[in-house]
Order: structure tokens, then sequence, then C-alpha cells
């Protein structure tokens, strides 16, 4: 028998894997979405058709699932903080998950006190400590706003920044 009876005959000789197997590979180092997976098998130069039918295989054995996907994911951003709910949408919507189904994922898992508290852990990061510390309201403003957080909400902390009952001054 030949090395090469065994698959290991070298880059030469190997098959190239087909659309399903190589999408169920990636499947395997992380959760992908539709978009994602039929972005890196177009980027492989699979067929369009190739990659349709290895979508439509995996998403029938249960797989890949847009919808579970943009709900847990929506769940992982809540729970992290950091950022605001529009950035969160936009990163979702980056990684190709329809925007009606990355909305609604985010109202399930994020409301205005969700969005508050994040906004005041940043801005207690941003305003206590390190090159930041000290910030005018104007900087701090702009340092919100580029993470996504709501502008009402930003403008109600930062007009409050020093008033203890809204925990601003942590």
């Amino acid at each position: 028998m030949k090395l090469d009876d065994l698959g290991g005959g070298g880059a030469k000789t190997r098959k190239r894997m087909n659309a399903f197997d190589k999408a169920a590979r990636l499947l395997t180092a992380r959760r992908h979405t539709g978009a994602e997976l039929r972005r890196k098998l177009a980027q492989r130069k699979y067929s369009s058709q190739e990659i349709e039918e290895a979508l439509k295989r995996l998403a029938e054995l249960g797989w890949i699932d847009d919808r579970t996907v943009a709900f847990d994911w929506a769940q992982e951003l809540a729970n992290r903080g950091g950022m605001g709910r529009l950035r969160a949408e936009q990163k979702l919507i980056r990684r190709g998950l329809p925007p009606e189904l990355v909305r609604e994922a985010l109202a399930s898992n994020w409301d205005d006190a969700v969005e508050r508290g994040h906004a005041l852990r940043v801005l207690a990061k941003l305003s206590a400590s390190g090159p930041s510390a000290g910030k005018k309201p104007g900087k701090l403003y702009q340092a919100l706003s580029r993470r996504g957080f709501d502008l009402g909400i930003i403008r109600d902390l930062l007009l409050n920044l020093d008033d203890p009952d809204h925990g601003c001054n942590e």
C-alpha cells in the first residue's frame, strides 16, 4: 500500500475538500452565520451552487441557525458591556445577520437599564483614571458616542455627572 492510498500524499495529490466539509470544519472552530460561511466558501473558490447546497444541508441538520446565533450573540454582548446597543447592532449586522433579526435579538436582551449600566461603567472608567481622567464633558460625550451608546442616555449621564443620586461619580 502506498502513502497516497492513505490520503497522505502531500498537497499535489490531496483531493480538495467539498464545500459542505469545509463549512463543517469552519463550524468546529466557532459559530458562524450563513452569510459568513457563504463569504468564506466563496473566497475559497467554491461555486455558488456548491455553497448553496452545503448551506442548505447544514441548515437541515441544524448546524447553522442565524436566529439562534443572533440571540446568543446579542446576549453575550449585553452581558459583556463596554459598548452601547447601536455598536452592538452594527457588530452583529457586519457578521451577516439581517438587520430586522438583529434588532429583535437586541430588544430581547438589551433595554435602557442595560444600556445605562454599561454607559455608567464606561463613564466611570473614562473619568476616574489614566490619561482620560478629568476629561471635559464634550470629550466624554464623544467617547461614549463612539462606543454606540444612546445619545439621550449619554446626555442624561453627563448632565448629572456630579449628582451622587445618579451614580455617575463612583
